[in-house]
């Protein structure tokens, strides 16, 4: 019984002289474990500047969609977002509707209402297909 005692003390004394001599749970030296941030924060009210705001609608008019639209949410929805911001002079809009082929109704980008309801008017109407071609998305991304 006392060589039991004398068994663990020993081997008490060697696990707490092989733990004070590990690395486990400390960190190495060369490690990072802080970060440290420098700059200007930009503290104006961003509502104050006046960044122009642009905003194109590519629609597709062709004939397939004019099933699909009977009611006309295309160019309801491009009314709704076109009057939403046009009280703003900053913002500027453009239209691009693609059938048989691509077509730039408001001339690159404006906020004038006359041009704008003019192109609005125009996404209401289907267009017909251009020989086998009945959607030239690729000519509306390329305008």
């Amino acid at each position: 019984m006392r060589n039991m005692g004398l068994i663990a003390g020993v081997v008490c004394a060697l696990t707490a002289w092989m733990n004070a001599c590990s690395d486990y749970g400390s960190k190495p030296a060369d490690r990072p474990d802080r970060v440290t941030l420098a700059g200007t924060v930009c503290s104006d009210n961003p509502a104050d500047r006046d960044y122009p705001v642009k905003i194109m609608f590519i629609v597709d008019s062709s004939p397939g969609m004019a099933g699909l639209d009977m009611e006309g949410y295309r160019s309801t929805a491009v009314e709704g977002i076109i009057n939403r911001f046009a009280v703003s002079s900053r913002h500027e809009f453009s239209m691009i509707q693609f059938g048989g082929r691509a077509i730039e109704l408001t001339d690159g980008y404006t906020n004038r209402q006359t041009n704008l309801v003019e192109a609005i008017a125009s996404l209401r109407s289907t267009v017909s297909c251009v020989g086998d071609s009945c959607r030239d998305w690729l000519g509306a991304l390329s305008l």
